[in-house]
């Protein structure tokens, strides 16, 4: 693995970390203190990737987190894996058109995207009266 490559995994374990403790309502500090840390710029670190974590300490934060370890390890899966594997869950559930679609919508810049909701919305509000209408 070349450096680069375990930058990349431990900022994305951070991020997953990060993402949990802020879904599981728990601030910097909180999860400091509770994996034994004496402050929360440790867990900042690790949270922006700075940190090069031992097997025990990812251990440990996974149990405060209440997560099974191999959750903040599949998180270093690479970007385009994950990515490929989104797209071919939407294009099984929901059609190669919507795959396009949302390829279009993120080669948008953020005002043409809140343009193309507004939009979209528009839309569909639309077909919805009218079958209101109808009934």
């Amino acid at each position: 693995m070349t450096k680069m490559e375990k930058e990349k995994n431990l900022e994305l374990i951070g991020k997953t970390i990060k993402m949990i403790r802020e879904q599981k309502g728990l601030s910097q500090e909180e999860l400091a203190s509770r994996c034994g840390y004496t402050s929360r710029s440790a867990i900042n670190k690790i949270e922006l990737g700075k940190t090069d974590m031992a097997y025990s300490k990812i251990i440990n934060i996974s149990a405060v987190l209440g997560i099974h370890p191999h959750i903040l390890f599949n998180s270093a899966l690479s970007d385009e894996v994950v990515k490929e594997g989104v797209l071919n869950e939407i294009k099984n559930r929901y059609g190669e058109d919507a795959v396009k679609l949302l390829e279009l919508y993120t080669s948008l810049n953020d005002k043409d995207k809140k343009n193309a909701f507004i939009l979209i919305n528009g839309l569909v509000n639309e077909k919805n009266s009218q079958m209101s209408s109808k009934i």
